[in-house]
């Protein structure tokens, strides 16, 4: 039947209907009995129509029940027509059936004008007003008709209309009683006869609540619309296909029931507006007793779908013909096949106020998306498969308090996502094997906050897990692997899903990769085997990872770039081709209470104007270095343990930059501590010690600080500071090396001032090769060979320190070393000379006190030149103060000598020192020259000496005048 016969049929029985109802409220005043009998009219007319035309009553049927409900819901056949003639309706209300319905109606018949506020806050009962016109034909207000009423003048001009509030329709409402659940057949060669029906749409429209329609063996091309609780049972899933060839194939609209054992295939191109309307099945069944208090939905709101659902963020289009489309009850889906070609709807819509439960369902080929939950649907899916859909596999955007569960459920091979979830829902997936699907595995956003639990989420074509857009969630025990971008991708502000005991490996690209202000907690994860990096973090998004292994990486570990932040504790970082950790480009992370270790290259790498803050970690077993900062890196490390790496513990180059404070830096292969080309990090409080080589090397201009560290128990030396760096060591104790405390040579330089050096293997501070350190305040002591050693055109300033107990030299300089030395204390060397100047050694030695030293105080030998002012010698007690042999020379100046019971001075061998203006006093004698000894002695003062001042031997010639001799005794 053509859609203009229908609506003329409907128009005319309505015109019946309103033209008797108005001659019985004429003729009978009883509202009671008028609404009565106008139902017992109207169903004596569709009786009548139903025997003369049986395809015309199914197709008014629906309607005729909604009308009926209506009735009994807002008594609105006591007042329809009035004695007034009003053409004004307004009712109070519900939004439910009485918006759709009258609307429908309102575009069909002209008899009246409708009005809906919908503020009401009524839940069971209406008040119905209906308002008169005046005698110009405006409509009034119930004030505006009280007052005319009173107004003498215009009383003759208006009628009045009675106002019915708050009935409630238990006074007229009579509930059929409960029958017997009957079982309907429908089968292909139906046997009339027997009551078979040919058709489920006709099945459907004679049964009732609870009944069973068994469908046989066959293919039933037809839409199909349930609006009453019943079951439909197939025979098998193979055997029964119900096969839809315009829009929705099987529309679900009643508040229970069940659909078993069959096959729904959806091939439709059509939409409500244009569909040739064979199945007259369009409304609820009236005698629902769930709908009588306020399920119900018209016809038109159920066909329509008019909630736009959009399946992906490239479809924006309204999707109106799914194969399965529930819209509202608590319907059971079990061992269902659905399949939809040509269609853009889903192959299950779930919506409305529908919570189905959906069991062992095969899903599959859908040309769209496979099951669409929204508005504020709920409901279960257990067991079953949504495959090798063209859209999304499920997609959730309900906004429904109720959770969805999804169970045991695989999700697989469908053209974009296989899971999308928005908007705020909380969905629960457990045991689901999301894999193989094409664009991302799930995608989550817009406040969605589903839980996951011991899911897979595989070897899709792009991401495994994306969530932006505000999007949360929870994923527990979930194995995310093998995907060929990153395993899980989290965006945008307010972001903040939580991973736990999940494992995310095997990444044809990355791991997890967080940017854009995203956040997220992972806990007790494992992350393996991916073949970028394992964790990515950019742009201001801050994670948190606690007790995470982070593993066997193809690349890298951990990459923190472009501002990125985020938290990493108790976490195992091993493994990786890479470093472990890079951070760079002004990314900021925490790393606190991890280990990192067995890396290929570096455990971790901050350069570009990286920073970070890295405590209580330990750095070790990485094939090559421990920490490398380099090009501007600005990390803060605190309190970590750094060894056992292959090259070095710490690496600082290329003008990077630090703060070490408290760590232990200890057993590395190479340098504990490698700093080069301009860096400048400060080390603070650190200890550094047992390093199979030397524990610091400072080169190539590096400025680096070194304050309050203990620098110890080094294979060959301390510090190394060569090629032009210029590093402040304040405050450090350097002892137990091997080889040299400290070695500054190839022009190196910097500020050695306040440190304990002391009890290395051979001297304290080594100085060549151009070298200029400044030392300041320094304990130079108990060394194997030399306090100071300063060789080979070294040079440098030594103020006011303190050597002592060294066992050669308190200060050795040879090979034309020529540093300057002022207010010092060389003293007390345990087993050689407070200083040995040699092979043209240079040197000044200016207001030094020089002292109880076991061998000579100054020992000058082979050509050397030093000089020597304004210093003290003293209180030698088994050699003398100063020795010039081997053809040393000297310029010994204004110095006060004292206390030896041997020479003070002896020169002997060819030596030619130049001695003026010095007082020698209380010793054997002043100046002893022998053996070919030379030299320029004048104007001394020689007090107290034993035997006298000057004593020549040997028909030696020192060239000696205006000297005074003194002697109190």
């Amino acid at each position: 039947m053509s859609k203009d016969i229908y609506l003329k049929g409907t128009i005319s029985i309505l015109e019946d209907i309103l033209q008797f109802e108005k001659k019985e409220f004429v003729k009978n005043g009883d509202s009671s009995q008028v609404l009565m009998q106008t139902i017992k009219k109207m169903k004596n007319k569709f009786t009548k129509l139903r025997k003369r035309n049986r395809e015309n009553f199914l197709l008014l049927r629906p309607l005729f029940e909604t009308l009926v409900l209506i009735l009994y819901d807002v008594q609105l056949a006591l007042n329809l027509i009035d004695q007034s003639k009003g053409k004004h309706i307004k009712i109070h209300g519900k939004k439910y059936a009485i918006r759709s319905v009258f609307t429908y109606l309102q575009q069909r018949v002209d008899y009246y004008y409708l009005e809906f506020p919908f503020d009401h806050q009524s839940e069971d009962d209406f008040d119905v007003e209906i308002l008169a016109e005046d005698h110009t034909g405006n409509i009034v207000s119930k004030e505006e008709l009280e007052r005319l009423q009173k107004d003498k003048v215009q009383k003759e001009r208006v009628e009045a209309v009675p106002v019915i509030r708050n009935w409630n329709m238990k006074d007229f409402y009579e509930t059929p009683k409960p029958k017997e659940p009957k079982t309907l057949v429908v089968s292909k060669s139906a046997n009339l006869s027997k009551g078979e029906f040919k058709s489920i749409s006709e099945a459907i429209s004679y049964a009732g609540e609870g009944d069973t329609i068994r469908i046989s063996a066959g293919r039933y091309e037809e839409e199909i619309i349930l609006d009453r609780p019943v079951s439909i049972v197939g025979r098998s899933q193979r055997d029964v296909q119900i096969v839809g060839k315009f829009e929705t194939t099987f529309l679900v609209a009643a508040y229970s029931g069940s659909i078993k054992n069959l096959t729904i295939i959806q091939q439709g191109m059509g939409n409500i507006n244009n569909r040739n309307m064979q199945n007259p099945n369009l409304a609820n069944n009236g005698l629902n007793k769930k709908n009588t208090t306020g399920n119900l939905r018209s016809m038109q709101s159920f066909m329509t779908n008019s909630t736009t659902s959009k399946t992906s963020s490239n479809n924006n289009q309204e999707i109106r013909n799914h194969a399965l489309d529930l819209a509202q009850g608590e319907i059971i889906i079990e061992n269902v096949t659905i399949k939809v070609s040509g269609s853009k709807g889903a192959g299950i819509a779930v919506r409305g106020s529908a919570n189905p439960i959906i069991r062992n369902v095969d899903l599959s080929r859908c040309s769209s998306n496979g099951i669409i939950f929204y508005e504020s649907s709920s409901g279960k899916i257990d067991n079953s498969k949504i495959i090798m859909c063209k859209g999304s596999g499920l997609i959730v955007s309900s906004s429904s308090k109720k959770a969805i569960l999804i169970s045991k459920t695989e999700i697989s091979f469908n053209e974009l996502n296989g899971v999308t979830i928005r908007g705020i829902n909380n969905p629960k997936l457990t045991n689901c094997q999301i894999i193989d699907n094409t664009n991302v595995g799930i995608a989550i956003k817009d406040k969605a906050n589903p839980t996951l639990n011991k899911c897979s989420i595989s070897r899709t074509k792009a991401g495994g897990v994306w969530i932006y857009a505000g999007g949360c969630g929870k994923f527990l025990n979930c194995e995310i692997c093998k995907n060929k971008l990153s395993g899980i991708e989290i965006k945008d502000e307010g972001t903040e899903p939580i991973f736990k005991n999940c494992k995310i490996s095997e990444g044809l690209s990355g791991g997890i990769y967080i940017h854009t202000k995203g956040s997220a907690t992972f806990d007790n994860c494992q992350i393996h085997q991916n073949t970028l990096a394992a964790i990515s973090i950019k742009t201001n998004a801050d994670p948190l990872f606690k007790n995470c292994t982070i593993a066997n990486g193809k690349a890298g570990g951990i990459w923190c770039y472009d501002r990125g932040f985020g938290r990493f504790e108790d976490c195992e970082i091993s493994a990786h081709k890479y470093a472990g950790i890079e951070v760079k480009s002004g990314a900021n992370p925490v790393f606190r209470s991890n280990k990192i270790h067995s890396g290929l290259l570096s455990g971790i790498y901050v350069n570009s104007q990286g920073k970070g803050i890295f405590e209580r970690n330990e750095i070790f077993g990485n094939q090559q270095i421990g920490v490398v900062v380099k090009t501007g890196g600005k990390p803060l490390f605190k309190a970590n343990k750094i060894y056992a790496n292959k090259i070095s513990g710490v690496f600082v180059l290329a003008d990077g930059a630090g703060l070490f404070e408290g760590n232990s830096i200890y057993q590395n292969e190479g340098y504990e501590v490698q700093i080069s080309q301009g860096s400048t990090p400060t080390f603070k409080k650190n200890k550094i010690h047992g390093s199979q080589g030397s524990s610091v090397y400072i080169g190539t201009r590096s400025k680096p600080v070194f304050d309050n560290n203990d620098v110890y128990d080094a294979k060959t030396n301390g510090f190394e500071i060569i090629e032009a760096a210029a590093p402040t060591l304040r405050k450090n104790q350097i002892h137990e090396c091997a080889g040299y405390g400290i070695v500054i040579t190839k022009r190196g330089s910097g500020l050695i001032e306040a440190n304990d050096i002391h009890t290395n293997g051979k001297s304290g501070i080594e100085i060549s090769g151009m070298a200029n350190p400044t030392l300041i305040g320094n304990k130079i002591r108990n060394n194997a060979v030399f306090g100071v050693h300063v060789h080979s055109r070294g040079v440098g300033q030594l103020t006011g320190n303190d050597i002592f107990e060294n066992k050669i030299a308190g200060i050795a300089i040879k090979s034309q070393g020529d540093p300057l030395i002022k207010n010092t204390r060389i003293h007390n060397q345990t087993e050689g000379v407070g200083i040995y100047v040699y092979q043209r050694g240079l040197g000044t030695f200016d207001n030094c006190t020089i002292f109880e030293n076991k061998g000579v105080g100054v020992e000058i030998k082979s050509g050397s030149n030093p000089t020597i002012k304004n210093c003290i010698l003293r209180d030698q007690k088994t050699t003398g103060l100063i020795f010039v042999h081997s053809n040393g020379k000297g310029w010994i100046d204004n110095n006060t000598m004292k206390n030896s019971p041997f020479p003070a001075v002896e020169i002997t061998s060819g030596s030619e020192p130049t001695l003026v203006k010095n007082t020698i006093q209380d010793c054997k004698c002043a100046i002893w020259v022998h053996k070919n000894g030379r030299g320029i002695i004048n104007n001394n003062i020689f007090k107290n000496n034993l035997q006298g001042g000057v004593i020549v031997q040997d028909n030696c010639q020192p060239m000696a005048g205006n000297n005074q001799e003194i002697n109190d005794n």
